[in-house]
Order: structure tokens, then sequence, then C-alpha cells
């Protein structure tokens, strides 16, 4: 049995505390990291870093394959706005969500 490879571009994000990360990952190797304070303005500035990540290394979010998201421990309103930017990503876009969860 093989393992399945590794998705060609993968985001991922994790804001459950103070300081928030979106990070890209090609062929399961890490691409490129943006972490920044939101000083409580996550909703507002979340999906401006997305984009400016992506920007960053010449791709679109059609380009990603799959998405990936923290859900704690941490903040409740910081994972729900990340939870639920990647669920739209995923929606729109048709690509998997995967969850992970910090001990």
């Amino acid at each position: 049995m093989s393992l399945p490879s590794p998705p060609n571009l993968l985001l991922a994000m994790d804001t459950s505390g103070d300081v928030c990360s979106v990070a890209l990952f090609r062929k399961g190797q890490f691409h490129a990291e943006l972490a920044f304070r939101h000083e409580m303005h996550l909703s507002e500035r979340l999906i401006g870093h997305v984009d400016l990540l992506l920007k960053e290394i010449g791709a679109e979010l059609s380009e990603v394959d799959c998405f990936a998201v923290g859900v704690g421990p941490g903040s409740f309103t910081g994972t729900r706005i990340g939870v639920m930017t990647v669920k739209t990503f995923a929606f729109v876009e048709d690509k998997p969500v995967f969850h992970c969860e910090w001990a």
C-alpha cells in the first residue's frame, strides 16, 4: 500500500491565538508563511493576508488543492473566523478541508 502523494499546493492557517499565521506548502514542503498580530481585527485582516501570501508566490486561490485550519485550543472567536474562512474558500473552490487540533 502506498501513501497518497501530497497536494501540489496546500493553504493552512491558525487563527486561535494573538499571533495568527497563514502558510503555503508545495508538494508537502513548507513554502511560505505570513504571521501577524491581528489586534482584535482578525475578520478584517485575514483575507488580505491570505491574498498577500498567495501573490508573494505568484499563485491564486483557485490553484490551492486543499485547505487546513487549526481548531485550537485557543480563542473561540479566532478559531471560528479561521474555520469559517477556510470552509468558505473550500466551498467556492470545491476543494477539501482538513482540521488540525493542537495538544
